[in-house]
């Protein structure tokens, strides 16, 4: 018998609608009524984006030059929490310390272990 089929696959992943955690929960159910779909990684990763641009306006204003630096700088308590995780970036635009979610695929879905 093949033990890692067993034992399902372990996924690293920004976001799974699996997750239990009150926040993805709040995204999955309104993704859901919006668009009559369950929302996958790069849905969430598309929201996250467009409510940080949002989130750096509100700071800063609609200055480009004012949202790249709000954005190469912000502190932790300045960055955008968003249904994928914290998000900062370094001075040189690639992004701080991402954060994903360890799931396993089980009969087709991404189910998170553990760290609940």
């Amino acid at each position: 018998a093949d033990t890692a089929n067993a034992e399902g696959v372990w996924v690293g992943t920004p976001f799974t609608a699996e997750d239990p955690r009150p926040h993805s929960r709040r995204f999955v159910d309104a993704f859901k009524a919006r668009f009559d779909a369950t929302p996958d990684a790069n849905a969430a990763l598309a929201y996250d984006v467009t409510m940080l641009l949002v989130h750096a306006i509100q700071k800063v204003g609609r200055d480009r030059t004012k949202i790249r630096r709000f954005l190469a700088t912000a502190r932790p308590r300045d960055a955008y929490h968003g249904v994928t995780g914290m998000i900062r970036f370094l001075p040189n635009g690639d992004p701080m310390a991402r954060s994903f979610v360890m799931s396993r695929i089980r009969q087709g879905a991404l189910v998170v272990e553990g760290g609940r």
